[in-house]
């Protein structure tokens, strides 16, 4: 029994929609996510007069500085409606990504990594056709870990590992508990020195499509494990950013995926489905046998925990309601910021790495989906 037939569907609202336009879905997922992240910190008032600049040639919008102030806000602002409701997204994606160029190349006072970061997604999103995965943020993503480790290659006080110990040995317990128990500045070399292997490393796994399963779960536990460690640091929203973006690697084909529910979840489903998945992705039905299992065209197939979290990754709202619970849980709970924040984190993780890394599914469903 097909469990979707036996309700009203709701209306469907774009902004929980990431199919039928013409980005890839996971892009354009990863794009919400992060012009969501960027309104919520504050980036709109960050935009300010070309003073400073990168680039030379924008002096020339000194004498209009207002004006221009006030269009780089208006193509930030209203290009991200747009984005998050599906109108032109690639267009509006590539505007996005623009304005944040300007902003940062117009006043190196304000340049920051992370909003680097969301400008080469931006760009390099709308680069990609509805029918292609977004293979040149694979390539950002390696770029990134790389040259992140080469940049701290080319400090002194990270080789040395001063750095850590001007940096956590005066207010962290356990760098001060590990530091007791050797030389002086050998502990934080051995950090400082382990940072820099790893990121390097990491970003020539992302390379190779077998190993990065891997990478991915390396990225995501390193991610979370220094927001754990470093007493809920996100070193502005570079830790949204890193999560979010590793999102694009989701395999998600355009065709409908099937999931079959045990009979005691088929009235549950029948409820709450059509109202999760706005995109009408996944077609639930009973399952004959009594075990959850989701089939996932070009995928294959996936059965128990790994069906349950590969249900919740290919619905866009569940997505939204985790970054926003994230953005939204310092405001409304100031006290246990630190507590809800890192819970939803963890969440969000688990959810997000669990099923879909695996470079096989469980079992083929048949030779043509095979991955």
């Amino acid at each position: 029994m097909d469990v979707s037939k036996h309700t009203m569907r709701p209306p469907r609202i774009p902004l929980f929609q990431v199919k039928c336009t013409d980005m890839y879905p996971s892009t354009l997922l990863v794009a919400k996510l992060l012009w969501l992240v960027l309104f919520f910190h504050g980036t709109l008032p960050v935009f300010e007069v070309p003073f400073l600049p990168l680039v030379r040639a924008l002096d020339v919008l000194r004498p209009n500085s207002g004006a221009i102030t006030f269009a780089l806000q208006a193509v930030f602002f209203l290009g991200g409606l747009a984005l998050l409701f599906n109108l032109r997204p690639r267009i509006a994606c590539a505007l996005v990504g623009l304005s944040l160029l300007v902003l940062l190349l117009g006043n190196r006072t304000t340049y920051r990594n992370h909003i680097f970061i969301c400008a080469c997604v931006f760009l390099l999103g709308a680069m990609h056709r509805r029918d292609e995965r977004p293979w040149l943020l694979v390539w950002q993503v390696a770029v990134l870990y790389v040259f992140s480790g080469l940049n701290k290659l080319w400090e002194p006080d990270w080789r040395s590992g001063q750095f850590f110990d001007a940096w956590l040995g005066s207010w962290v317990g356990w760098y001060q508990w590990g530091a007791a128990r050797f030389a002086p500045g050998v502990f934080g070399a051995i950090m400082a020195w382990g940072t820099i292997v790893f990121e390097m490393t990491l970003g020539i796994v992302f390379l190779f499509h077998r190993a990065r399963a891997v990478a991915i779960w390396l990225a995501a536990g390193f991610h979370i494990g220094l927001f754990v460690l470093l007493e809920g640091a996100t070193f502005g929203f570079f830790l949204h950013n890193a999560m979010i973006l590793l999102l694009a690697f989701i395999p998600w084909d355009l065709e409908r995926a099937g999931l079959s529910v045990p009979g005691k979840w088929a009235g549950f489903l029948r409820v709450v489905l059509p109202w999760a998945d706005h995109d009408g992705h996944i077609s639930a039905a009973e399952s004959a046998d009594g075990v959850w299992t989701l089939r996932v065209p070009g995928v294959g197939e996936m059965t128990g925990l790994a069906a349950l979290c590969g249900t919740l990754n290919r619905l866009p709202v569940v997505w939204i309601g985790l970054v926003g619970a994230v953005l939204v849980a310092p405001w409304y709970f100031p006290r246990v910021a630190i507590d809800a924040t890192l819970a939803v984190i963890l969440i969000f993780g688990w959810i997000a790495y669990f099923p879909w890394s695996a470079p096989a599914p469980i079992r083929q469903s048949s030779p043509a989906g095979a991955a």
